[in-house]
C-alpha cells in the first residue's frame, strides 16, 4: 500500500544568512476530464489563466472539513482549527500556495465524447478546456502548529481534493477531475485493492470516527464508495470502429437513467417518479391524457419531492403539446408551467452524491460514486421559472392564470416529510414501479438500483 508523501526535512544548518528556510513541496497534477467554467466570469473558462489558486484553496478547505472535520462536534471549534490552517482576514495562514508550469490546456475539438447530461445543455467547446497539467507548490512558513500535524491536515485535504473533487464547476459530476501520483491510487490496482486503499486512507485521516453514521452541520465524507469492476479509459474511446463508454460517461449515464426512469408498463413513456403528477396536482394543470396519475394506485393528492435529495435547484420543463393553442397553454387544460425547486431561502444546495472517475493514471480510471453525509433538508420552495419556450405575450386572462398559479405555489409548504416520503405517511407511494420503493432515501435507492448494478459489483460501507 502506497504511503502519502512526506514533507522534506528542514535543513539542520543554514548558510551565513539568518533567513529561515521553510520546506516546500511540489505536486504535478493532471486534468483528466473537461474543465468547465472556473474563470472570473461564472460559467466561463479563462484559457490564459485556467487555474486560480483561490479556487484551489476553497477546494482544500472543503475537503479538510469533509475529512478531518468529523473530529469536531460544533462549527465554532471547526472554524477555529480551519483558521489555524488556512487563515482568514485577521490571521495569516502558516502555508503559502502557488501554481507553476500551467500548460497544455486546450479547447476540445468535439463535445461528442463527453456526458452532456452533466452540463445541462450548456456544453460548448469554448466553455471547456482539456488535457492540461500544472504544478501546485506548498510552502510551510510557520512553526506555530507542529509540522507533522499540519502535514496530516494538508495531506488529508489534498487526498480528498485530488480523488473526489476537482477544479472549475460541476466537480460533483466529474468535471475538472484530477490525477496526481502522490495522492491517486496506482494503475495496477484492481477494484478490491482500490476499495482497501480507500478504506486505509480514510482510517489514516479519520482515526477512530465512525464516519458512516457521523452527522455534522457541514458535509462529511461518509466512507461509502461504489466503484466499477475495473479501470478503463476515462473518456469515451473508439474500439474496433465502435465507441466504448469511458469511466466518466459510464457513471453519468447510470445516474441519468435512474433520474429519468420511465414506467415500463406505460406505452406513453410516462415517468416512473412521482414528481410530474405531484406538480400537476399542486398547480392544478394537466393535459387531458394525463388526467389520471400513473399508475392509478398513486393518489391524486400525493405531495412528494424525493429527487430534491440529489441536490438543488431542480428545473422542470414539461413537453407541451405543440398543437395547443396559446389560450389553452395558460389554462388548467395544459401541463404545468416551468418550475424551479429551491432550498428554503437559498438558491442552491450541492448534491451529496459525487459521480466521477477516480483516476489511476492521466488516462485511466474507475467509475465511482462517493457519498457525503449532509444535514437533511428541512424545507424547499417551488417557484415558477419562465423559460425561452414560455410565451412572453399574454392577455389579461392569461396573466391572471399565471399569477393565480404563482400565488398557489407561494402558499405551498414542502417540508421534510415530502422530501423524504415514507410509506407510513404516504401509503400510495408503494406502487410497483416507484424508483425508491423499499428504501428510506432516494440516495440509498440509487446506490442499490438496477442502473448502478449494471456497471459495478463492488461497494463498501466503512465501519470502524
Amino acid at each position: 500500500m502506497r504511503k502519502l508523501p512526506s514533507l522534506p526535512q528542514e535543513s539542520k544548518s543554514l548558510p551565513t544568512t539568518t533567513k529561515t528556510v521553510y520546506p516546500i513541496v511540489k505536486y504535478d497534477i493532471h486534468l483528466v476530464t473537461l474543465l468547465f467554467g472556473g474563470g472570473y466570469q461564472a460559467g466561463e473558462v479563462d484559457k490564459n489563466h485556467p487555474i486560480r489558486i483561490s479556487a484551489i484553496r476553497g477546494q482544500l478547505r472543503f475537503w479538510w472539513r469533509a475529512i478531518r472535520g468529523a473530529a469536531f462536534t460544533n462549527a465554532y471549534d471547526l472554524r477555529k482549527r480551519e483558521v489555524e490552517i488556512f487563515g482568514d482576514t485577521d490571521h495569516a495562514s502558516p502555508i503559502k500556495m502557488w501554481v507553476e508550469q500551467v500548460q497544455g490546456f486546450v479547447h476540445p475539438q468535439s463535445d461528442s465524447l463527453y456526458p452532456r447530461y452533466v452540463f445541462q445543455d450548456k456544453l460548448t467547446r469554448e466553455k471547456c478546456l482539456k488535457d492540461g497539467r500544472f504544478t501546485l507548490c506548498i510552502e510551510y512558513t510557520s512553526n506555530v502548529t507542529p509540522l507533522s500535524e499540519l502535514e496530516t491536515d494538508i495531506n488529508a485535504a489534498l487526498w480528498g481534493w485530488i480523488n473526489f473533487g476537482g477544479i472549475g464547476m460541476r466537480t460533483r459530476r466529474g468535471c475538472g477531475s484530477l490525477y496526481c501520483t502522490s495522492f491517486s491510487p496506482t494503475e495496477r490496482m484492481n477494484a478490491n485493492e482500490l476499495m482497501r486503499w480507500l478504506e486505509q486512507q480514510l482510517h489514516t485521516f479519520q482515526s477512530d470516527f465512525q464516519m458512516e453514521d457521523t452527522q455534522r452541520e457541514w458535509p462529511i465524507l461518509s466512507g461509502t464508495f461504489t466503484v466499477s469492476r475495473q479501470a478503463k479509459p476515462i473518456l469515451e474511446t473508439k474500439v474496433k470502429g465502435e465507441f466504448e463508454l469511458g469511466a466518466w460517461k459510464n457513471i453519468i449515464e447510470a445516474y441519468q437513467k435512474f433520474r429519468q426512469r420511465k414506467a415500463s408498463s406505460n406505452r406513453m413513456g410516462r415517468s416512473a417518479w412521482m414528481e410530474p403528477d405531484v406538480l400537476r396536482h399542486v398547480m392544478g394543470m394537466k393535459e387531458t391524457d394525463h388526467d389520471t396519475p400513473f399508475p392509478e394506485s398513486k393518489s391524486k393528492a400525493l405531495i412528494a419531492f424525493p429527487r430534491a435529495q440529489f441536490g438543488l435547484p431542480i428545473n422542470t420543463q414539461f413537453k407541451q403539446d405543440s398543437k395547443l393553442k396559446l389560450d389553452i397553454f395558460f389554462s388548467e387544460n395544459a401541463d404545468p408551467y416551468p418550475t424551479q425547486l429551491l432550498p428554503k431561502g437559498k438558491t442552491r444546495l450541492a448534491s451529496p452524491l459525487i459521480l466521477k472517475p477516480i483516476a489511476v493514471s492521466p488516462t485511466q480510471g474507475f467509475s465511482a460514486i462517493i457519498v457525503l453525509n449532509q444535514p437533511p433538508l428541512e424545507e424547499v420552495e417551488l417557484h415558477l421559472n419562465p423559460s425561452q419556450k414560455t410565451p412572453k405575450t399574454r392577455t389579461l386572462k392569461q396573466q391572471q392564470h399565471w399569477d393565480a398559479v404563482k400565488n398557489r405555489l407561494k402558499e405551498l409548504r414542502i417540508t421534510a416529510k415530502h422530501i423524504y416520503p415514507a410509506s407510513s405517511d404516504h401509503p400510495t407511494i408503494n406502487y410497483k414501479e416507484n424508483p425508491i420503493l423499499g428504501y428510506s432515501s432516494a440516495i440509498d435507492a440509487f446506490l442499490n438500483s438496477k442502473e448502478v448494478r449494471a456497471f459495478c459489483q463492488h461497494s463498501t460501507n466503512r465501519k470502524s
